[in-house]
């Protein structure tokens, strides 16, 4: 470790470097959110794709995430720079998430046929490239910038808090954009010119306050192929117990996220007015859970955080089994609210595990691969949410949802409306118990890594 990574062991990290890099996480839960909560409506109900075939071009471009995200990994290990390894790719990054964001919603309307299909394909190609190229090196940082067990938990609680702001932005901000540019085609377009440049000056941002971060230098190693960095990655089971969570709760989250759209307006038959209102009440559970869960990961455990978030984000989502068009307003606002605290707890583990079980690897191999991991790691990521995506729209497509133009109120069959709530309660919670009952096999804690540290002091 440099002399930046000896500092971070000494004293705690000053408030403008924890703050500006979760700065960082606003511009791309912006992304991520909006396009997750309005894009598989756009692509269906506006430019007339089949939820089919959206649905499986989504699924389709995150093969090739698949490759991206562990050679950014490897790319970002390796970069030299005098902003260090990581930074770089935050403007640059920053710059295409933007740019890819926008260019989604503006996709020229081609009649809904396999030219559709395929310029949409592109744009997501697109997309994902833009993603990793910020995403992969930025979760990379926090394993460098402390070795601190709870402040990685503290530094994380920063991330999932403008988790929560992005999900504002997308949530309320997004569909509140559309309505007041008009609605249709061109508000779509309009609010992703908005969000998008929200995307680049959150991620930009984080590169300047940044600056002077604790910072590691590779460690010089016989150069691996993909398939060897895998079987040494498969080998650290913290981390594959990780990243097997990750799976199954972004699933969960992919299947909540991409049907409320559908839920307001189709069950709910409410505008997208009181989707946005759900999302600033998620928000707030989200957020103001933070400390709450800081203190029970303090007294407790991480794991303690995750099974008391897990139990209420279930909770949230089978109570929508009872929703119908006659529900009052604030029962349908409260369950965000409860929603949210419990995601904010499930979020914090996962998200400050991460740096955890990179600094495992390195004091179990003795190689500074943080990027290489941190690509694997958002594969998965993007992964879940592509194949929750995706299952949404092809499990709508087979119960028979009926796709439209312009937005169109098209009655559907009664088959499609049992879909949605199956999608938006059963399905997420589903997907949770399984990362509860994955994450019990992960044995990561503070004393195991102090116990490391001291053994690869030693033999120094």
């Amino acid at each position: 470790m440099g002399a930046g990574g000896a500092a971070a062991e000494q004293q705690a990290l000053p408030f403008r470097i924890v703050f500006g890099w979760g700065l960082g996480t606003l511009g791309v839960a912006v992304l991520f959110n909006a396009t997750n909560l309005l894009l598989l409506r756009f692509l269906t109900d506006f430019a007339g794709l089949a939820a089919a075939a959206a649905g499986l071009a989504i699924a389709l471009s995150k093969i090739y995430d698949a490759i991206t995200d562990p050679l950014m990994g490897v790319v970002s290990d390796r970069t030299r720079t005098r902003w260090g390894r990581r930074r770089p790719y935050l403007l640059l990054g920053g710059l295409a998430c933007g740019a890819a964001f926008a260019l989604l919603f503006h996709a020229p309307a081609l009649g809904g046929g396999s030219a559709s299909v395929m310029l949409v394909f592109a744009l997501l190609l697109l997309y994902a490239t833009a993603y990793t190229l910020f995403n992969v090196p930025y979760l990379a940082m926090p394993a460098e910038m402390s070795q601190d067990y709870h402040e990685r938990s503290y530094l994380m609680s920063y991330r999932v808090s403008f988790i929560g702001v992005g999900q504002v932005a997308a949530g309320f901000l997004g569909p509140v954009m559309v309505a007041a540019y008009g609605g249709g085609v061109l508000g779509h377009q309009r609010m992703s010119l908005v969000l998008g440049g929200v995307i680049i000056i959150a991620t930009w941002a984080s590169f300047f306050l940044t600056a002077g971060a604790p910072q590691t230098e590779s460690v010089p190693a016989r150069r691996r192929g993909l398939k060897s960095q895998l079987q040494t990655v498969l080998e650290n089971r913290p981390f594959t117990m990780l990243i097997l969570t990750k799976l199954a709760l972004l699933m969960g989250v992919a299947f909540t996220g991409s049907t409320l759209a559908f839920v307001t307006t189709r069950i709910l038959a409410v505008s997208d007015q009181m989707l946005a209102a759900l999302f600033v009440a998620t928000t707030v559970g989200q957020i103001g859970s933070m400390p709450v869960w800081l203190k029970l990961a303090r007294a407790k455990d991480k794991k303690f955080v995750y099974y008391g978030g897990a139990l209420l984000f279930g909770a949230s989502s089978l109570s929508w089994l009872l929703a119908d068009a006659a529900e009052p307003a604030t029962v349908f606002l409260l369950r965000g609210l409860i929603g949210g605290v419990g995601s904010g707890g499930l979020l914090l583990v996962t998200q400050s595990l991460l740096p955890d079980v990179l600094e495992y690897d390195y004091l179990r191999t003795g190689l500074r691969r943080e990027g290489t991991l941190s690509g694997f790691y958002t594969t998965v990521e993007k992964l879940a949410f592509a194949l929750g995506t995706a299952f949404t729209g092809l499990f709508l497509g087979v119960m028979g949802y009926v796709s439209g133009t312009a937005g169109a109120a098209i009655e559907q069959p009664d088959s499609a409306i049992r879909a949605i709530y199956l999608c938006a309660s059963v399905l997420p919670t589903a997907a949770v118990l399984i990362s509860v009952l994955v994450l019990r096999g992960c044995s990561l804690d503070e004393a195991t890594l102090k116990r490391l540290r001291a053994e690869r002091a030693a033999a120094a």
